[in-house]
């Protein structure tokens, strides 16, 4: 499976959540992008089946990008503040409760 984590910068949620997912589901392919920031993500939401969103404001931002119902079934919001820096270790255990918990 092709998983995609969305965050604003691509700096620190993003690759965060990447590594952590990978460690947990070791099949499946990773790749994260900053919302704001990156040049090739019509490219990349098309790549991805599954969509983790940092934040519920992404989503509209996403939509603005590709309108398609597809991208919108494929998306989960993962509700996680930008206020960590990258491998902050209360980030990784939030991201580590909700990937165990549910996929």
């Amino acid at each position: 499976m092709n998983i995609l984590f969305i965050c604003n910068q691509g700096k620190y949620r993003g690759p965060t959540a990447a590594k952590i997912y990978k460690e947990i589901f070791p099949n499946d392919e990773v790749k994260y992008l900053g919302i704001f920031t990156d040049k090739n993500i019509k490219q990349t939401l098309d790549w991805a089946n599954k969509i983790y969103l940092m934040e519920d404001y992404q989503l509209n931002k996403l939509l603005e990008i590709n309108d398609s119902l597809k991208i919108f079934n494929k998306t989960k919001v993962l509700s996680v503040e930008d206020i960590y820096k990258k491998y902050d270790p209360k980030l990784i255990k939030i991201l580590k409760e909700k990937f165990e918990n549910g996929k």
